[in-house]
């Protein structure tokens, strides 16, 4: 089974660049724990690379989420590809009526159960080897997704108590406004020195209150700034971790329930194969096989409970193509553009 035994090398690259996405979550993550603090020095901080860093984390997070996603796919279209095979064994015209994809995938010879048993155990083989790969990362990147979620807060929280500093300060000049301009103009009407020197020592009063609330906003701004600008960039952040875990969760449920529905098949196939013919046994097939036998409710209702995934799989995983990116055959007709009279 050529595509098949691609797989593996598939698996490894993707995990490759997984280590590398996961690398720049560490540092990413490490930085927003740093900036939470209460006592983190923001003028140090080079925005600029950060943001940088944290692009390139999420561009590799999605590399790697579509590659998961894409592996998960070949397996289940290399699985279908197996079922069809099994049902030409009863019936050679079986599927011919789909002129599609997955049709032009068969060859023209027949295949016999021995084949399709060989490569249906290869498939589940390839397919532990990613479950193993796609559990190892989910609780790597759901605890920074949680601990992203919570320093993020505190940041936010901090620029939300500046906000409120800075709005202080605001309202206090506009309450000292008039009352200067009040002193000012009681100064030019006043009618003896005593007068005019108490209406200067407020003026002053005003005036040196007014610019205390002044330069307390003028302060806080570019602290206020720096803190708006890390929370856009780990927002972003956040929300590609968030991301992630949901992807995740829907591609860990396929392959799972794929799985399932391999081993269904392989059972339907070896039913049919000669006596004494043995595979060679691969422990963790063997485990999985193990499993469903033990598992009362294998099997049980697998249609629909893989359409369901299969559907939650594609909405999450499976954009809409283009009209231009589908085959001519699959291209819905376009509406006739009426002669110009």
């Amino acid at each position: 089974m050529a595509k098949a035994s691609s797989f593996a090398s598939d698996i490894d690259k993707a995990r490759i660049v997984f280590e590398d996405a996961f690398k720049g979550v560490e540092a990413s993550g490490a930085a927003l724990k740093d900036h939470s603090r209460g006592d983190a020095k923001l003028d140090a901080i080079n925005l600029p690379v950060e943001e940088a860093t944290v692009r390139e984390t999420i561009a590799l997070l999605e590399r790697w989420k579509g590659q998961a996603a894409a592996l998960v796919k070949a397996l289940d279209i290399a699985t279908a590809t197996e079922q069809l095979q099994f049902e030409r064994l009863f019936d050679e015209n079986a599927g011919r009526e789909k002129s599609g994809f997955l049709a032009r995938r068969i060859h023209r010879g027949r295949a016999n159960p021995q084949s399709i048993s060989s490569d249906i155990r290869h498939l589940l083989s390839v397919s532990t080897y990613l479950d193993a790969l796609l559990n190892s990362a989910r609780p790597a990147i759901l605890e920074h997704n949680r601990s992203s979620e919570d320093h993020l807060l505190r940041i936010i929280d901090r620029r939300q108590r500046i906000d409120f500093e800075i709005e202080e300060s605001q309202r206090r000049i506009d309450v000292l406004i008039p009352k200067i301009a009040d002193r000012k103009s009681r100064i030019g009407s006043a009618r003896n020195a005593t007068t005019l020197a108490n209406f200067e020592e407020d003026l002053r009063t005003l005036v040196a209150e007014d610019e205390m609330h002044r330069e307390r906003e003028r302060s806080r701004l570019p602290e206020r700034e720096t803190l708006q600008r890390l929370i856009a960039i780990y927002e972003e952040f956040v929300e590609a971790l968030n991301a992630q875990v949901a992807a995740l969760n829907v591609t860990v449920s396929k392959l799972r329930l794929d799985i399932e529905q391999r081993i269904a098949l392989l059972k339907a196939v070896e039913a049919q194969e000669a006596e004494g013919i043995r595979h060679e046994a691969v422990p963790d097939v063997e485990v999985l096989i193990a499993a469903f036998e033990a598992n009362v409710l294998a099997g049980y209702n697998l249609a629909e409970r893989k359409a369901k995934v299969d559907a939650a799989f594609a909405r999450r995983l499976e954009p809409e193509p283009k009209q231009a990116d589908l085959p001519s055959e699959e291209r819905e007709p376009e509406e006739a553009t009426p002669p110009e009279a």
